[in-house]
């Protein structure tokens, strides 16, 4: 061996093998550097040249890349803290990298413990409104996507932006303000603050959103006011792909339903209390007990007419003024005898049968007292 002494000390040593030593005499690598006090630095590498652009520190090996070394590996104790492979990926924290198995065309940062948590941060000071960090996606070295976090107002809000190009033009696609409502093409504080949650649009352009369900299953948008059964689905709006039907929930139930052939139904789960309608002109679908599916017409807002299930018309056409019902005309009966005794109490159509008397709620009452 050849050892270097200084200042009546061994210095550095090389070893039969070739291996050199500083602060060992068992080289243990081509170069073994070891210290054993608390100076800052074991090994450093300085330049201080006002116009250096070279390297300060360069790790070659003219292997072929590969995950089989590494290229750089620092511990403390014996516990990795940052790995450079020969196949570029990096691991911070821990030396299992590139742990979900992508190509050889990926380069992989891996951020974290084996046992614990890993967290990527990004460190700025902004005292005024400005961007405190971005990552960025590039191709062929041109910015294509990001995501920025901006200080807004205050030191203490933040927003966060989602950027996306389309042919070359690079834009913000959506926003999360400091309050956490969420604007897909537009800014969603600009918008009515009771509303304003989740507000997409696209100023310029049409804009929309879908649900999209297999043709055998329903999409819904529900409106909870809590998270336990009947609370969340307080109210929604479905619709039913099997039947293409349209759904509109209150309450915890369904309310109304518009079928597939345009028909309006109310309250098609309770038969026993039909619905009940307030209407000016049209013709307009309910159920209830007494008829099957029965059907309420207008007549300038003052008529009503029941349909038995075949969707014939089952009684007289009437209408109500100053509390009078007045039979406008005399319709085809089925299945009963030509004449009924109407009368108009308190808002509802009494009509007699030949089985009892049914109550029918009309579409507007306008009496003399009302």
């Amino acid at each position: 061996d050849m050892i270097f002494r200084v200042d009546d000390a061994e210095r550095m040593r090389i070893d039969s093998t070739g291996n050199v030593g500083i602060g060992t005499i068992s080289p243990s690598r081509k170069l073994d550097v070891r210290d054993s006090s608390d100076s800052q630095s074991t090994v450093l590498a300085y330049n201080q040249g006002a116009s250096f652009t070279g390297t300060v520190y360069e790790a070659i090996t003219d292997r072929t890349s590969n995950s089989a070394f590494n290229l750089m590996n620092l511990k403390a104790s014996t516990v990795s803290k940052f790995l450079v492979r020969g196949d570029g990926n990096v691991g911070i924290g821990t030396v299992n990298v590139n742990r979900s198995g992508l190509g050889v065309d990926h380069t992989v940062l891996t951020v974290g413990t084996d046992a614990g948590m890993g967290m990527l941060e990004l460190q700025g000071t902004r005292t005024s409104d400005a961007d405190l960090g971005r990552i960025a996606w590039l191709n062929a070295g041109t910015r294509r996507s990001e995501i920025v976090v901006s200080r807004i107002d205050e030191d203490t809000s933040t927003k966060m932006s989602f950027s996306t190009s389309n042919a070359g033009s690079l834009s913000t696609k959506m926003t999360i303000a400091k309050d956490g409502n969420v604007g897909i093409g537009v800014n969603a504080s600009d918008y009515w603050a009771n509303a304003s949650n989740l507000v997409v649009g696209g100023l310029g352009a049409v804009s929309g959103i879908t649900i999209a369900t297999d043709g055998n299953l329903t999409g819904s948008l529900i409106f909870a006011d809590g998270t336990g059964a009947g609370d969340n689905t307080r109210g929604g709006l479905q619709y039913d792909h099997s039947a293409d039907d349209m759904i509109f929930r209150v309450d915890d139930a369904e309310r109304m339903r518009i079928n597939s052939d345009g028909v309006v139904i109310l309250n098609p789960t309770n038969d026993a209390d039909g619905g009940f309608i307030n209407s000016y002109r049209g013709a307009i679908s309910v159920s209830t007990s007494a008829v099957g599916i029965s059907k309420v017409a207008t007549y300038g807002g003052l008529a009503m007419v029941w349909m038995n299930s075949a969707g014939n018309i089952a009684y007289d056409l009437v209408s109500y003024s100053l509390s009078q019902v007045t039979v406008l005309s005399s319709q085809a009966i089925s299945g009963g005898a030509a004449s009924r005794t109407y009368t108009a109490v308190s808002g509802i159509l009494k009509v007699a049968m030949g089985s009892g008397t049914y109550d029918v709620y009309a579409t507007e009452m306008r009496t003399a007292n009302s």
